[in-house]
């Protein structure tokens, strides 16, 4: 509610909804998917409320950076990798959700195959994105998080 990605007169009588694409490299919506929405939702709407259909928007992130791992640890890569995913998973079952960089980082750090992350780099592209001092990403109330890359330098404790 409230919310309006087009430029109107008075937002606070909108109502968007946002829909999640099936591709996530180019997310569109065909405009017969959009009357069939607004068809439905019409009797269901306040007389003086707009309803607007938005595609989600998809913020790619290129992640980086030189984390030290236990020794005593095997395919470190695959569960740093995979816990960063999930990290990002978690975050796009809601729109919009801010990425807090020290979250990320504090919790690549406490992983049990982490001996402490020395470098992490998050560089966002596309869509509506606002990347504050501390290195937190705002993107829009219909945005979500597509990871492009994932590159790590993994150097072992018992190299230090």
């Amino acid at each position: 509610p409230s919310y309006s990605p087009k430029n109107m007169e008075d937002p606070s009588r909108c109502v968007s909804i946002v829909i999640k694409s099936y591709s996530n490299s180019k997310p569109m919506l065909l405009n017969s998917y959009e009357k069939n929405i607004k068809r439905y939702l019409e009797r269901f709407r306040l007389i003086n409320t707009n309803i607007i259909v938005v595609p989600n928007s998809y913020v790619r992130l290129n992640i980086s950076g030189e984390i030290v791992v236990n020794s005593y640890y095997k395919n470190n890569d695959d569960l740093i990798k995979k816990y960063i995913q999930k990290y990002i998973e978690r975050l796009n079952q809601s729109y919009g959700q801010t990425l807090y960089f020290g979250d990320l980082f504090g919790t690549i750090n406490k992983l049990d195959c982490v001996s402490y992350v020395k470098d992490l780099k998050v560089n966002p592209s596309g869509g509506y994105i606002e990347k504050t001092k501390s290195s937190d990403i705002i993107i829009n109330p219909h945005g979500m998080y597509l990871i492009e890359g994932l590159n790590f330098i993994y150097t072992r404790s018992s190299n230090i």
